[in-house]
Order: structure tokens, then sequence, then C-alpha cells
């Protein structure tokens, strides 16, 4: 079998990652692995927050302690971006088809698959804890169910 006849993997990828300038800062981040993949690898580039309507460059998004989950908020604005979220992950999710996987960025809101900061109030008040984005949780609702 030649090399081109192998199948290519489709991987989810944040935009963000070597793909489009559109980080809350109006960045994009060089990844190595990316880089490396992508002659291999068919990737579907998101950026779940520009998806939901916010700008490039915007004001940083914070995940806040609510009584049943984080809530995603925009301290600048005082906008609860939560539903817009959640409604855009399922919606992303149910159409996307079979995947092999996920590259995800860290440290994101919306991306981070364990290490997103959960803030005690939208405009700070300390970091209480971390955990998933809210999209990369929908993620793993999605892989559990399927399970």
């Amino acid at each position: 079998m030649s090399p081109g006849a192998w199948p290519r993997p489709r991987v989810v990828v944040s935009a963000c990652l070597g793909f489009a300038a559109v980080r809350y800062s109006g960045e994009l981040i060089p990844d190595k692995v990316v880089a490396a993949l992508k002659e291999h690898v068919d990737f579907v580039p998101v950026c779940p927050e520009v998806e939901i309507g916010l700008g490039v460059p915007r004001p940083v998004v914070r995940l806040v302690r609510g009584e049943e989950g984080p809530r995603m908020v925009q301290p600048k604005t005082g906008e609860d971006l939560t539903e817009r979220m959640r409604a855009f992950s399922q919606r992303f999710l149910q159409g996307l088809g079979e995947v092999e996987g996920f590259l995800l960025k860290n440290r994101s809101p919306s991306c981070a698959l364990k290490d997103a900061k959960r803030y005690a109030h939208a405009e700070g008040g300390g970091v209480v804890g971390k955990g998933p984005g809210l999209f990369a949780q929908a993620v793993e609702e999605v892989q559990t169910v399927g399970k």
C-alpha cells in the first residue's frame, strides 16, 4: 500500500493552534505538533468563542463558580455566555460526524481539558479551582455517552 493510500485521520483542533489569529488577544499560537501533523491529518479547526459571536480581539471571558456548575462570563460587559456556548457546543458536536480525536488549547475557558481557571466572581475574586472549559466539557460528555 502506498503512503498516499493510508486513510487520513480527522481531528478537531482549536483554531488558534496554527490556523487563525482568533485568540482573545488577536494572536495565533504556532504549535509544533499541529505543524508536524498537517500533511497527515485532516484538521477541523474551531474557535468556540468566535463561533458564539465574540470578536477578535475581544475582552476576556472567565469561568465563574455557579450554583449548577461553571458559568462563562465576560467581566467587561457583564454578559453571561454560558447558554450560547452550550448551544454551540451541542450543535457543533451533533453535526461533526466521525473524528479520531481532539487537540484543544489548554488553560482556555472554552477548550481546556482540565486546567481552565474557575473564579469566585466575574471580576476575579481569586481562583477557586480548575477544570474543563465549557466546549471541552461538552466533548467529554459526548465521548462518555458514546462508550
